[in-house]
């Protein structure tokens, strides 16, 4: 998967993140309304008209919910999380 530079900053936890991928588009930039998965925290976000990442709305978050690309990816997220803070807590 290829993946693009383009900064934003996650609105749950604030951390920054410096690329983008889209596994169906990899040459895609990101659009207004579109998902964005936080690795750090595993929330998603969505591009707001100027594409800083924004809450979801309730419309939107039932379809993220409904999605199950999005949920595969926090899923995956989330254990690749697990792993890395599960390493990090032996090597201390």
């Amino acid at each position: 998967m290829a993946s693009i530079v383009f900064t934003s900053v996650c609105f749950w936890c604030a951390a920054q993140h410096d690329r983008i991928a889209d596994d169906l588009d990899p040459g895609a930039s990101p659009k207004p309304g579109d998902c964005s998965i936080c690795f750090d925290c595993a929330k998603p976000n969505v591009f707001d008209k100027q594409l800083q990442l924004r809450e979801p709305t309730k419309a939107e978050q039932l379809i993220l919910d409904a999605d199950i690309r999005i949920q595969e990816a926090i899923r995956a997220i989330r254990q690749v999380r697990s792993v890395r803070d599960f390493r990090a807590r032996r090597r201390s």
